[in-house]
């Protein structure tokens, strides 16, 4: 018999919305020159399926349509955002959001409210607001060497990003290949991210693999990146929190200092394509997770279906309109490999457990469903 996994949601409207909240009217009215930054790009990437939330007057059915929600903002001097920070209110709405499916993109200073959102209970406690000033290295962040899953490289936050094993443009390199955010030049040192070191109950040594290892248990997550010259797991500077029992949609947190969008001294950042592109494809990552199957979003659920399901061996992939493209990612969110031959999915080689497969037919619709390898 078929089995067809829907990812859980408190709502019956399809989420197909990717949504920036701010505290501003509109984006175009944002002081902070990162955060309109960043909103102006994700509104021009993601077109109509874009959704701007002003906190000052956001009430819950406004996430009603709403697959993900990005919660980026910037500040000097301070860690509140810019014109009054999220009211207990906004608060609540947005955890009872991640709580019925939806998910989350935290960056910059906004990976402060993961512990508000009840999350984990450890804010960030690497973090600066000050002034910044001029440095000539290139920051960004390792997600090969020291990471307690291995390299992280295959995650689809990092697809098509460049990586570079120079530590600046003197000729200085690094053993490894890391993905640079921001080059040479002024940089605003606004940090905002998890010191492993003072996070109370873990008992592995600090600044160790099994250190690292042991806070993705104890918050059942996995473990992007850390600085672009760390290899010894002291911080995490970037994480995605999986699902739980109570908090069904997924956050992922980007919060180096090297995750700018706006250069103050007016240059032009030569990796500013990589930080555009682990922001869209974190949120088109979520998006996906987040998309819900249900009768009242489409005419016909059979449109796309699997099949067995659970299955030891192959996979028949139904799909009424064809199939574009095909992208299978087990529970960590890694990218995993599997044959595609006409409709049938040789999933032989993986492990046993549970995948997502993320679907995208000859009309462009995207289409997300679990299956189980036995």
């Amino acid at each position: 018999m078929l089995m067809l996994v829907s990812v859980p949601t408190l709502f019956f409207a399809q989420r197909t919305k990717v949504a920036f909240l701010s505290n501003a009217v509109t984006i175009n009215a944002i002081t902070e020159p990162d955060t309109k930054a960043a909103g102006l790009y994700v509104e021009s990437f993601y077109g109509t399926d874009f959704k701007y939330l002003n906190a000052a007057t956001m009430v819950s059915s406004d996430l009603n349509d709403v697959a993900v929600v990005f919660f980026y903002y910037d500040n000097t001097g301070s860690y509140d955002l810019p014109g009054g920070n999220l009211s207990p209110t906004v608060i609540s709405n947005l955890t009872t959001f991640v709580q019925s499916g939806g998910s989350m993109l935290l960056a910059g200073f906004g990976t402060r409210i993961i512990d508000d959102l009840g999350r984990i209970p450890y804010e960030p406690g690497i973090a600066g607001n000050g002034a910044g000033g001029s440095n000539p290295d290139y920051w960004g962040i390792n997600n090969v060497e020291g990471m307690p899953n291995g390299n992280m490289s295959t995650h689809a936050v990092y697809a098509g990003v460049t990586t570079t094993n120079q530590s600046n443009n003197a000729g200085g390199t690094y053993g490894y290949n890391f993905v640079p955010l921001i080059n040479n030049g002024y940089k605003e040192d606004h940090n905002s991210m998890w010191d492993l070191g003072a996070i109370p109950g873990l008992t592995q040594p600090h600044a160790s693999v099994a250190r690292g290892a042991e806070f993705q248990t104890l918050t059942n997550s996995v473990i992007l990146g850390s600085w672009q010259h760390v290899t010894d797991m002291c911080c995490v500077s970037a994480i995605e929190f999986l699902p739980t029992g109570t908090y069904t949609g997924r956050i992922i947190a980007y919060g180096p200092a090297a995750y700018e969008w706006e250069m103050n001294d007016s240059r032009t950042n030569t990796f500013n394509n990589n930080v555009k592109l682990i922001t869209t494809n974190a949120l088109t990552y979520l998006k996906n997770y987040s998309v819900t199957l249900d009768t009242e979003s489409f005419e016909n659920l059979n449109q796309v279906s699997l099949s067995p399901n659970p299955t030891a061996d192959f996979v028949m992939v139904n799909s009424t309109n064809g199939i574009q493209k095909i992208s299978i990612y087990n529970a960590n969110g890694q990218n995993v490999k599997a044959v595609l031959d006409e409709n049938r999915l040789d999933v032989r080689n993986l492990s046993s457990g549970i995948y997502i497969v993320t679907l995208t037919d000859n009309n462009n619709v995207v289409y997300q469903l679990k299956f189980i390898k036995q």
